[in-house]
């Protein structure tokens, strides 16, 4: 078999879970958002082995072991990384690519007849949820998106449909109005003889200009993956287009309250915020995040992020704010328990992002106790030099050597040291993954 699509090496890695995988393997404790073990590949007693579920790999600081939820697989069960691809595929229901001569001279499809065919889809889907016999789906939304009579409008509006649970029920539609099987192939709403989604709820993704451009399945099976998203076509790329910008475009409001997936953002609209948009890929880009920028010059992030993506916001000069859920895992949860007012009123006391890190740095810990302030002071010298931008850091070391009450010097030059042990350690561990020099150059200028 030739090489393998990239497009479907990464639908692979999304919709292989790397935790649930490495767990039968290793014992997994959660730190964050990441969780340690000891290391399956060598024998050790303190873990030093990190998964990371966002971006689908792991890596162990003791062994240097490291790579994608694939080749984990593959060497794990020393198998070779097309074994593993296979193997990992079937798991995952999916049907790898014919790699073919004959569809190596696939046709080419304009622009023009992909969002014929997503116009197409969109509609039976939309019909399909609309149907009797559907009512599992109508159902699913009603659990999610509170029970409400605006819940009409807003399927109408979104044009939210669902796929059933059936193999080739769209395609067969499509190839009676005229579409041929290549043509649903290239444009991603057909894989090989079958149906792209089946038995999920489908968001079409529109773009700006009103054009359907691609979709995301939200499963209603839990034993599924939870989402599915249309591959790359030639009007698609998740890792460039957002849901829901086409309405939040339209707001008068200057702030973009920013969603982990489409559902919420849905949810977060039922609230009364048009001005709601939601990311197709957990991995966002600092591209994408300058294309946010043109509608907005402030984002309130109704999600976890990690210090990498706030540092993309500061750099794209766009200021972050975040949400307080407590206990709730998402806004939808948090609407559902507590209502529509409280979480308007929990945009409107939204914080400054990075003050919540650096506050949550004291959670369950007493600043009175010695052992519980060092405790403190290690963790938010973790957090502020994570902060790229030297002045912008600058800031929050003075506000938190006041508030801690330590002198800024002291806490300043605790902070260089650990950017200079991560850089040091970045440069010894370029040979598991080799440093761009943007990457090196960039960790010199953050030390202040």
């Amino acid at each position: 078999m030739g090489r393998l699509p990239e497009e479907f090496i990464s639908q692979l890695r999304q919709e292989t879970s790397i935790v649930d995988l490495f767990s039968t393997y290793a014992d997994l404790k959660k730190r964050g958002r990441v969780y340690v073990c000891c290391c399956p590949f060598h024998a050790e007693k303190t873990p030093s082995c990190t998964i990371y579920p966002d971006t689908y790999s792991f890596y162990c600081f003791g062994c240097g072991e490291g790579g994608d939820v694939i080749s984990f697989f593959s060497k794990i069960e020393n198998m070779s990384y097309m074994e593993a691809i296979k193997t990992l595929a079937q798991r995952a229901n999916m049907t790898l690519p014919i790699q073919s001569n004959q569809q190596k001279q696939q046709v080419t499809i304009s622009k023009d007849r992909c969002y014929e065919i997503n116009r197409d889809t969109k509609d039976f889907y939309h019909g399909m949820l609309l149907c009797r016999e559907n009512r599992p789906a109508l159902e699913f939304l009603a659990r999610h998106l509170i029970n409400s009579p605006q819940r009409v409008q807003i399927v109408k509006k979104f044009g939210l449909g669902f796929a059933p649970d059936k193999p080739n029920m769209l395609r067969d539609y499509l190839i009676k109005k005229g579409y041929s099987e290549k043509e649903l192939i290239f444009s991603g709403v057909s894989y090989g003889n079958y149906d792209y989604f089946q038995n999920r709820i489908i968001f079409p993704v529109i773009d700006s200009r009103g054009n359907i451009t691609g979709f995301t399945g939200r499963s209603i099976d839990s034993q599924k993956s939870r989402w599915l998203i249309t591959q790359k076509t030639p009007v698609f790329d998740r890792k460039q287009v957002l849901f829901s910008i086409n309405f939040a475009k339209k707001s008068s409001s200057k702030t973009l309250i920013l969603a982990e997936d489409c559902l919420n953002a849905v949810a977060i609209y039922l609230t009364g915020f048009e001005n709601v948009i939601a990311l197709l890929d957990t991995n966002i880009t600092f591209q994408l995040i300058k294309s946010i920028a043109q509608y907005a010059n402030e984002v309130i992030i109704t999600y976890p992020v990690n210090q990498t993506i706030l540092n993309y916001f500061s750099e794209a000069n766009l200021p972050t704010k975040t949400l307080n859920l407590g206990q709730m895992q998402s806004p939808e949860n948090y609407i559902i328990t507590y209502g529509a007012e409280k979480f308007r009123n929990l945009i409107a006391n939204a914080k400054d992002a990075n003050l919540i890190q650096l506050e949550n740095c004291q959670n369950g810990l007493d600043l009175e106790s010695k052992q519980d302030k060092n405790m403190i002071l290690q963790n938010t010298i973790q957090v502020l030099a994570g902060i790229k931008n030297p002045l912008e850091r600058d800031i929050y070391l003075v506000k938190t050597a006041k508030k801690l009450n330590i002198n800024p010097d002291n806490l300043r030059m605790q902070v260089n040291q650990n950017i200079q042990k991560k850089f040091k350690s970045q440069s010894k561990n370029a040979n598991t993954r080799s440093l761009t020099q943007e990457e090196l150059t960039n960790s010199k200028k953050s030390i202040g």
